[in-house]
């Protein structure tokens, strides 16, 4: 069984844009800390912060 994380339908589509290596996503980013810390997806995280 594989553990998920609830995300709204833009930050799943960000995820896959900009991680889009499904084994490095499985291996190295695979909770909501991860994510935050992957490069790309932080100032992602920054961006969407403030659009709403």
């Amino acid at each position: 069984m594989r553990a998920t994380i609830g995300v709204c339908r833009d930050c799943h589509r960000a995820i896959h844009d900009l991680a889009p290596d499904e084994k490095e996503l499985g291996r190295h980013y695979n909770t909501v800390e991860a994510l935050r810390e992957h490069p790309k997806l932080s100032r992602y995280l920054e961006w969407a912060r403030k659009q709403k």
